[in-house]
């Protein structure tokens, strides 16, 4: 009769492989729900924000969302993969870089890190309700750290693991 291991406590390396794809198949599962969960989430607050302010051209939106949010989002999800690859650690300091900058006084170029872009360049183009624009700067800077953000995980991915759990 095969052993049945119900806790797995500690590394899962030193247990047999059935325990381990056990385990695996359960945190699949939990992923699922979560992510569920989280897009639930997303569809209520959507379905809230239309219900309650009656507006619903989510499409002006899309625009703004992936030039400010994607670069830094793919930029922290690369660099972290691959400074917790090396010492899992090293991502605690790195949590600190947001704090870092924003306060810093960084060019007009680097205001979306710190958060002094948005409130002060509407007011320089001069107009009431102005249009999503950004400076050329700040649109060569996103590519920027968009493309070091797909250099960091291509890194990630490719490298060996240094630090085993």
């Amino acid at each position: 009769m095969p052993k049945r291991y119900r806790k797995l406590r500690g590394d899962t390396a030193y247990y047999p492989f059935a325990a381990r794809t056990g385990l695996r198949a359960r945190q699949r599962r939990h992923v699922r729900v979560l992510r569920g969960a989280g897009l639930a989430a997303l569809a209520l607050a959507a379905l809230l924000y239309a219900r309650l302010f009656g507006w619903a051209d989510w499409g002006s939106l899309a625009l703004p969302a992936l030039v400010i949010l994607a670069p830094p989002l793919v930029f922290a999800l690369g660099s972290g993969w691959l400074l917790g690859r090396l010492r899992p650690w090293l991502l605690y300091v790195w949590m600190l870089l947001p704090f870092a900058l924003a306060a810093l006084p960084l060019p007009e170029a680097l205001g979306l890190w710190n958060g002094g872009l948005c409130p002060a360049y509407p007011l320089t183009l001069g107009m009431l309700d102005p249009a999503f624009s950004l400076p050329a700067a700040a649109w060569a800077v996103q590519g920027l750290l968009l493309a070091a953000g797909v250099l960091l995980l291509l890194v990630a991915g490719k490298g060996k693991k240094v630090y085993n759990q």
